[in-house]
């Protein structure tokens, strides 16, 4: 968002090594923080976990533009999960919070 991006500052804080647009990213896999699902002996359908995944209720406008998904938790995250198969209607839903 260049309306919160403050140029002199990110210079003085950080080496900025290449820059992207989001649909360069989408389909990307990436190393999740925590693991939580990512042992496919353990969740086997993790398979289609850790993606970068793009959809039009996610601006830069209101915000960093990136949101993370939590299916359980949001009706568009769920949405958004299962149009790219994240997840599946009537399977359980991964849920890290007890």
């Amino acid at each position: 968002n260049k309306k919160k991006w403050n140029p002199a500052m990110a210079a003085e804080l950080y080496t900025l090594e290449k820059t992207f647009v989001g649909s360069d990213l989408v389909g990307k896999k990436y190393k999740p923080l925590f693991d939580y699902f990512a042992d496919p002996a353990t969740t086997p359908e993790c398979k289609n976990y850790f993606r970068i995944l793009s959809d039009n209720y996610v601006t830069d406008d209101a915000g960093t533009g990136i949101v993370h998904q939590a299916p359980a938790f949001g009706e568009d995250d769920y949405r958004v999960c299962l149009a790219h198969d994240v997840i599946y209607k009537g399977q359980e839903i991964p849920c890290p919070v007890d």
